[in-house]
């Protein structure tokens, strides 16, 4: 039942994700035709520089529109798991969810690896589109000679490289950083996942404006988990830096916020699905 739980559920994704497809393609034809076709020339001669408009156009879309579409791409994912979750677990559609046969647990959690699943496929496709943009992006404006662009992108790729033969102060390998962010990522897009489940059940507490109160409980878990991340950072690098202790290295200092933060949002992940489970078994208000 789980199976077909699961598969419902990316179903009702699909949609979405044929539209988000659509238009990450979209977005990539219209970047290349932005800086191939001869509008280009046109928009140069408005400006009076001649063959400066590639360039121009580049650095306009990838440092100005690139992150605003990424960042909406992201945020209309994350909405579409919301609405979905609450449109069929606490509307009308919530009478006919409670009544499958199936128990609590599997209905949270086929809800959860559907939106999992949706989410990070939106990503993965989002980052890769970006990366196609970024380098469509500076061949234009290393073709007309645009040196400074060019300049930045490969010094980025230089520190890449640098960061790939030369780990040794930080005690950790290329490959471990790579595996790492990916390992933290994951975790937090899953964590927030369960956070939005949760809060969402939240909201059922009230009679009026559960919308809000979901929102507003997700603003303080929010708060709350940030000051515990704080908090224990500070214990920790308190106890690191002190004066007789010296066996630590870079890399533990630095990673100490983002793997305190990604342990914080995993147990809070954790926290939010049981309330998510009392909720349905022993709260379920669909008036």
């Amino acid at each position: 039942m789980f199976t077909k739980l699961f598969k419902h559920e990316m179903q009702a994704y699909r949609p979405m994700m044929a539209a988000m497809f659509a238009l990450l393609i979209a977005g990539i034809i219209v970047i290349i035709i932005s800086v191939i076709l001869p509008l280009t020339i046109l928009i140069a001669g408005l400006s009076g520089q001649s063959g400066a408009s590639a360039p121009l156009v580049s650095i306009i879309l990838l440092e100005v529109f690139l992150p605003l579409i990424v960042a909406i791409f992201l945020l209309a994912a994350i909405g579409n798991v919301t609405h979905r979750f609450y449109k069929s677990c606490y509307t009308d559609n919530g009478y006919l969810t409670h009544t499958l046969p199936v128990s609590a647990q599997q209905l949270i959690g086929a809800k959860f690896v559907g939106a999992s699943a949706f989410s990070l496929i939106i990503t993965i496709s989002v980052i890769f589109a970006g990366f196609i943009a970024t380098e469509v992006l500076t061949l234009s404006a290393l073709q007309h000679g645009y040196t400074e662009w060019t300049q930045i992108h490969q010094d980025m790729y230089e520190l890449i490289r640098n960061t790939l033969y030369s780990v040794d102060d930080m005690s950790v390998s290329f490959g471990g950083l790579i595996i790492y962010w990916v390992f933290y990522t994951i975790i937090r897009l899953l964590s927030v996942i369960m956070k939005i489940f949760g809060c969402i059940s939240l909201g059922q507490l009230f009679h009026k404006n559960r919308i809000g109160w979901a929102i507003g409980s997700y603003i303080g878990i929010y708060i709350v988990t940030t000051m515990i991340t704080n908090l224990i950072c500070s214990i920790i690098y308190g106890i690191l830096l002190s004066p007789g202790i010296h066996s630590h290295t870079s890399w533990q200092l630095a990673s100490i916020p983002t793997t305190v933060s990604m342990i914080v949002s995993a147990a809070t992940g954790v926290i939010m699905y049981f309330i998510c489970l009392h909720m349905m078994t022993k709260k379920l208000n669909l008036d």
